[in-house]
């Protein structure tokens, strides 16, 4: 959405409920929610009452802002996420250990978690732990020294097929998808802080995780494989 666009939305989507969220960022509160339970059935009857739910919500929210929603933040709890778990080991040359130490190895374990996952799209890439000269690190340790370090990569990753069902439902409103968020992870991440599942999507998807690597897809932006996959060194 357009700098303008004072208002972000999430959907919240499990076996049991649908709940949509609006928060107006200019006072940093909720602007609209609802939420309808469902029975947890097969996909198809999810996909066609997830119709129906943003059918009853979607022209009520533009509405209410004045203003078409055009991308939102999926949070999904579901059982189709397929974890992948890859240790990275890079020379270092006796160099100091910084950002863009990380930028080969990274690359490299995702081009090996890409020729692993067959027809699935990396969702979350996060950095579980740094090994440094024999120590264990749970964040970067700048400028250290070594001639080796090892990076224990998990990615979370989803089956194209769901994806394109998402993306199917959203585009009858016109809707993309600003970033698919993984439930579990959210939780985890912020397990001791007095937070909705709400309020920790919007801090994870404005990059709190200084462990979680974001990059640019293909089809955007015309970059290298190198420099597209980095944002977070800016």
């Amino acid at each position: 959405m357009s700098k303008e666009f004072n208002f972000e939305i999430f959907l919240l989507l499990n076996n049991e409920k649908f709940h949509i969220y609006v928060l107006n960022e200019n006072e940093n509160k909720t602007f609209y929610e609802n939420e309808e339970f469902i029975e947890n059935a097969s996909q198809d009857y999810q996909i066609d009452k997830l119709k129906e739910f943003l059918y009853n919500n979607i022209s009520k929210i533009e509405k209410k802002i004045n203003n078409f929603i055009t991308n939102i933040y999926i949070i999904l709890d579901d059982k189709k996420f397929f974890p992948i778990q890859i240790s990275i080991k890079n020379n270092n040359n006796r160099n100091s250990l910084t950002k863009n130490s990380l930028i080969y190895p990274l690359n490299e374990a995702r081009f090996l978690c890409d020729k692993t996952i067959g027809k699935k799209k990396i969702i979350h890439m996060l950095v579980n732990n740094y090994k440094v000269n024999g120590n264990d690190f749970s964040s970067l340790p700048n400028d250290l020294i070594c001639d080796y370090f090892y990076l224990d990569v998990k990615f979370l990753c989803l089956p194209n097929e769901y994806l394109g069902n998402l993306e199917n439902v959203l585009k009858n409103h016109q809707i993309s998808i600003d970033r698919i968020l993984n439930f579990d992870y959210l939780n985890n991440f912020f397990k001791d802080k007095d937070l909705n599942i709400f309020q920790k999507a919007k801090l994870i998807a404005d990059g709190c995780n200084e462990n979680e690597i974001k990059f640019v897809d293909q089809m955007r932006e015309n970059k290298g494989f190198f420099e597209k996959i980095f944002n977070f060194f800016s």
